[in-house]
């Protein structure tokens, strides 16, 4: 019972939030540089230790080859 509960009130903060950025441009600007993935390697800007890596080339979870 209790992890339904922990569920459902996860599920609605995650709704509510989601409410919330999609109303506000800043944030959801802020929100496609964090994910905006420079090199196209997969991984995002913000996780990517090697932010240059060759097109195509494969990539660690670190952005690295």
């Amino acid at each position: 019972m209790f992890n339904k509960i922990c569920l459902l009130l996860i599920l609605l903060v995650s709704f509510l939030l989601n409410g919330c950025v999609s109303n506000s441009p800043e944030i959801n600007s802020i929100i496609k540089e964090v994910k905006r993935d420079t090199d196209q390697d997969g991984i995002s800007n913000d996780k990517d230790k090697c932010p240059n890596t060759t097109e195509g080339m494969e990539v660690n979870e670190e952005g690295c080859p």
